[in-house]
């Protein structure tokens, strides 16, 4: 998939943010949600919450993860955590096997 804990989603904030999320098999089939949380408890503090759309038709595994300026202007942490859920035959699955680690970065001016 690409994203694991090892790996820390970067958000601008103040800016729209594309993330591309591969998964190897076909996505057409299930909804998907993703947050971003304060802390790895999914009862933690929301930040706030990916649009998520398909770049095909889905049988390419991709989801384009979206946020717009709108959003990511009003976060005020440093860091937090994204989850990433299933929903496949009314039944929700987690698609990470841990949360993934989000920076918050300002704005880079010139």
């Amino acid at each position: 998939m690409g994203l694991d804990m090892a790996t820390t989603v970067i958000v601008h904030k103040g800016r729209d943010v594309i993330l591309p999320v591969s998964f190897p098999y076909d996505v057409s089939n299930d909804i998907w949600k993703s947050q971003i949380r304060r802390g790895t408890n999914p009862e933690s503090l929301l930040l706030a919450e990916w649009s998520i759309a398909m770049n095909t038709d889905g049988s390419d595994g991709l989801l384009l993860f979206t946020l717009p300026s709108s959003v990511t202007s009003l976060i005020t942490g440093k860091y937090g955590y994204m989850d990433i859920k299933r929903i496949t035959a009314g039944e929700q699955y987690n698609a990470t096997q841990n949360p993934i680690p989000v920076s918050f970065l300002p704005i880079i001016t010139t």
